[in-house]
Protein backbone atom coordinates (compact mmCIF):
# COMPACT_ATOMS: atom_id res chain seq x y z
CA UNK A 1 0.00 0.00 0.00
CA UNK A 2 3.07 2.28 0.62
CA UNK A 3 4.84 1.57 -2.18
CA UNK A 4 1.11 2.48 -4.29
CA UNK A 5 1.08 5.71 -2.32
CA UNK A 6 4.14 6.73 -3.40
CA UNK A 7 3.57 5.69 -7.00
CA UNK A 8 0.36 7.74 -7.02
CA UNK A 9 2.36 10.51 -5.81
CA UNK A 10 4.80 10.54 -8.16
CA UNK A 11 1.91 10.24 -10.84
CA UNK A 12 0.44 13.33 -9.60
CA UNK A 13 3.63 15.69 -9.17
CA UNK A 14 4.49 14.90 -12.87
CA UNK A 15 1.16 15.87 -14.30
CA UNK A 16 0.89 19.28 -12.18
CA UNK A 17 4.87 19.99 -12.63
CA UNK A 18 4.98 19.75 -17.05
CA UNK A 19 1.44 20.94 -16.77
CA UNK A 20 -0.30 17.70 -18.11
CA UNK A 21 -3.51 16.24 -17.01
CA UNK A 22 -3.39 12.27 -16.85
CA UNK A 23 -6.54 11.18 -17.51
CA UNK A 24 -8.99 7.98 -16.91
CA UNK A 25 -7.28 5.29 -19.48
CA UNK A 26 -3.47 6.72 -19.35
CA UNK A 27 -0.57 4.64 -19.32
CA UNK A 28 1.96 4.44 -16.71
CA UNK A 29 4.93 2.14 -16.32
CA UNK A 30 7.41 2.75 -13.56
CA UNK A 31 10.60 0.78 -14.39
CA UNK A 32 13.29 0.55 -11.36
CA UNK A 33 16.52 0.81 -12.31
CA UNK A 34 19.53 -1.13 -11.41
CA UNK A 35 22.82 0.30 -12.99
CA UNK A 36 26.18 -1.41 -12.77
CA UNK A 37 28.87 1.15 -13.92
CA UNK A 38 32.72 0.54 -15.56
CA UNK A 39 35.37 1.49 -13.70
CA UNK A 40 35.87 4.52 -12.67
CA UNK A 41 32.48 6.01 -13.76
CA UNK A 42 30.51 7.77 -11.43
CA UNK A 43 26.40 7.46 -10.97
CA UNK A 44 26.66 10.92 -11.95
CA UNK A 45 28.10 10.50 -14.99
CA UNK A 46 25.60 7.45 -16.11
CA UNK A 47 22.48 9.65 -14.93
CA UNK A 48 23.60 12.88 -16.85
CA UNK A 49 23.85 10.62 -20.27
CA UNK A 50 20.83 8.79 -19.29
CA UNK A 51 18.70 12.34 -18.36
CA UNK A 52 20.05 14.82 -21.44
CA UNK A 53 20.56 12.13 -24.41
CA UNK A 54 19.08 8.42 -24.07
CA UNK A 55 15.71 9.73 -22.76
CA UNK A 56 15.03 12.34 -24.97
CA UNK A 57 16.28 10.41 -28.21
CA UNK A 58 13.62 7.64 -26.82
CA UNK A 59 11.11 10.24 -26.50
CA UNK A 60 11.99 11.17 -30.12
CA UNK A 61 11.75 7.50 -31.61
CA UNK A 62 8.69 6.40 -29.49
CA UNK A 63 6.27 9.07 -30.46
CA UNK A 64 3.39 9.61 -27.90
CA UNK A 65 5.94 8.55 -24.94
CA UNK A 66 7.18 11.21 -21.77
CA UNK A 67 9.38 9.83 -19.58
CA UNK A 68 10.28 11.12 -16.43
CA UNK A 69 13.44 10.25 -14.35
CA UNK A 70 12.30 9.72 -10.81
CA UNK A 71 14.92 9.77 -7.99
CA UNK A 72 14.47 7.91 -4.72
CA UNK A 73 14.33 10.17 -1.83
CA UNK A 74 13.22 7.78 1.20
CA UNK A 75 11.83 4.49 1.35
CA UNK A 76 12.43 1.04 0.17
CA UNK A 77 14.66 2.70 -2.94
CA UNK A 78 15.91 5.69 -1.57
CA UNK A 79 19.04 7.17 -3.63
CA UNK A 80 17.66 4.53 -6.20
CA UNK A 81 16.63 5.93 -9.73
CA UNK A 82 13.44 4.91 -11.53
CA UNK A 83 11.83 5.70 -15.17
CA UNK A 84 8.29 6.73 -15.68
CA UNK A 85 6.62 5.84 -19.21
CA UNK A 86 3.39 7.85 -20.06
CA UNK A 87 1.32 6.97 -23.13
CA UNK A 88 -1.88 8.77 -23.32
CA UNK A 89 -3.58 4.88 -23.23
CA UNK A 90 -2.85 1.62 -23.52
CA UNK A 91 -3.34 1.61 -27.96
CA UNK A 92 -0.73 4.22 -27.90
CA UNK A 93 2.19 1.86 -26.00
CA UNK A 94 1.08 -1.22 -27.55
CA UNK A 95 1.83 0.55 -31.22
CA UNK A 96 5.53 0.01 -30.01
CA UNK A 97 4.98 -3.01 -27.26
CA UNK A 98 3.11 -6.11 -27.22
CA UNK A 99 1.68 -7.51 -23.71
CA UNK A 100 4.32 -9.56 -22.67
CA UNK A 101 6.93 -6.44 -23.53
CA UNK A 102 8.37 -7.57 -26.50
CA UNK A 103 8.42 -4.58 -29.04
CA UNK A 104 6.31 -4.96 -32.30
CA UNK A 105 7.96 -4.15 -35.89
CA UNK A 106 7.55 -0.20 -35.04
CA UNK A 107 9.34 -0.65 -31.50
CA UNK A 108 12.35 -2.62 -32.94
CA UNK A 109 12.92 -0.18 -35.80
CA UNK A 110 12.57 2.85 -32.93
CA UNK A 111 15.30 0.50 -30.95
CA UNK A 112 17.33 0.40 -33.89
CA UNK A 113 17.50 4.10 -34.09
CA UNK A 114 18.45 4.00 -30.32
CA UNK A 115 21.77 2.18 -31.13
CA UNK A 116 24.50 4.76 -31.03
CA UNK A 117 23.40 6.25 -28.05
CA UNK A 118 22.80 2.82 -26.05
CA UNK A 119 26.05 1.98 -27.02
CA UNK A 120 27.49 5.37 -25.70
CA UNK A 121 25.43 4.23 -22.52
CA UNK A 122 27.20 0.33 -22.38
CA UNK A 123 30.74 2.33 -22.02
CA UNK A 124 29.69 4.35 -19.05
CA UNK A 125 27.66 0.27 -17.08
CA UNK A 126 24.53 -1.30 -18.16
CA UNK A 127 20.97 -0.86 -16.71
CA UNK A 128 18.49 -3.57 -16.00
CA UNK A 129 15.37 -2.74 -15.20
CA UNK A 130 12.19 -4.16 -13.67
CA UNK A 131 8.32 -2.67 -13.82
CA UNK A 132 4.95 -2.53 -13.29
CA UNK A 133 2.36 -0.70 -15.58
CA UNK A 134 -0.57 1.19 -14.45
CA UNK A 135 -3.66 2.26 -16.10
CA UNK A 136 -5.17 5.49 -14.44
CA UNK A 137 -8.75 4.44 -13.03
Amino acid sequence: MKKLLILSVFVLLAGVTFGQTLQKGSFIGFHLVTVDLKPRVSMDQYVSLLKYAFLPAYEKEFKGLKLFLLTGIRGEHKNGIAIMFCFKSVEERNKYFREDGSCTELGKKAYDNLVPIANEMKKLGTMSTKYTDWIIQ
